[in-house]
């Protein structure tokens, strides 16, 4: 939106105000399958995202299922809402979501490599793990372009 708005326009600055007032809109969700990472290791690597600069939070089920639980909801309905929002219907995907930073909306690429190289060092990797989010879209974008010029314009191809 910040791109096709123009910059003193009414809209966008009552924009950036929201944004600045109530954080970034964009994520990147992460999808882990649950025979790869208990609920240690998931916070743990949640812990080590946060760390990066292009990350503001990032939400695990037993995160929020805490703070639902702090609001007054019964477990029982805890369990229900988690459900088709951080946990996939049929149980085969556990979701982290990472609400990025202001640097992590100028720099999503960053961002997700930083999210994939956490990733890679909690060892979740290949069929385990599935990203998702305007970041990761962009990033992959970026790697396939850039291969393709690399491949036309390199006398080494």
């Amino acid at each position: 939106v910040e791109t096709w708005l123009p910059s003193h326009s009414d809209v966008r600055v009552t924009y950036d105000a929201f944004r600045k007032d109530f954080g970034a809109e964009e994520v990147i969700l992460i999808g882990v399958q649950p025979d790869a990472a208990d609920g240690r290791l998931l916070e743990s690597l949640a812990r080590r995202i946060e760390s990066h600069a292009g990350v503001r939070y990032c939400l695990t089920p037993d995160r929020l299922q805490e703070v639902m639980r702090d609001l007054g909801v019964p477990d029982e309905e805890t369990s229900k809402r988690l459900k088709g929002f951080i946990l996939s219907e049929n149980e085969s995907l556990v979701g982290l979501v990472a609400l990025l930073t202001e640097e992590g909306l100028h720099d999503r690429a960053a961002t997700a490599d930083a999210i994939r190289e956490e990733l890679e060092y909690c060892q979740l990797r290949g069929e385990n793990v599935s990203l998702a989010g305007s970041p990761i879209v962009v990033r992959s974008e970026e790697r396939r372009v850039g291969k393709e010029c690399r491949s036309r314009w390199s006398p080494y191809h």
